[in-house]
């Protein structure tokens, strides 16, 4: 049983270079447009919304010069995923869908964070060997 799939390139956008688990896409609502978000080396994040193939840019951070490691969706209580979340350096920071900061955590941390999970206000986070939860 052979299915014959025709795939075809299209390129949206270009954005800096990138590191693994940095790019999200955040849950589709009925009526609204989806969005992107991507994080990269420079320390920007960048989110924008698809519709039916056309690029809109949504918002973009300024380069903070710490690479973001990580990009996750999470909310105000356990399941949401309205928020974003990312990782730079020894840094956390939350980002609104409109692209308005409004969490922002500097750790103690002895070692970049290499993984986030946001699970209602539970930050779960580890690096090379150690494991956290704030």
């Amino acid at each position: 049983m052979s299915a014959d799939l025709l795939f075809t390139r299209v390129d949206v956008t270009q954005v800096g270079q990138t590191a693994k688990y940095t790019m999200r896409v955040l849950p589709d609502k009925v009526g609204v447009q989806q969005k992107i978000v991507i994080g990269d080396e420079s320390g920007a994040l960048a989110c924008f919304g698809l519709k039916k193939g056309d690029l809109d840019s949504r918002f973009r951070t300024l380069p903070s010069g710490t690479p973001i490691s990580r990009v996750e969706l999470g909310g105000p209580s356990k399941g949401s995923k309205d928020a974003i979340f990312f990782a730079s350096g020894h840094n956390i920071a939350g980002i609104s869908r409109k692209g308005r900061e409004f969490f922002k955590f500097e750790t103690t941390l002895t070692e970049p964070i290499r993984n986030l999970v946001v699970e209602g206000q539970n930050i779960y986070c580890s690096g090379d060997y150690s494991f956290y939860h704030f």
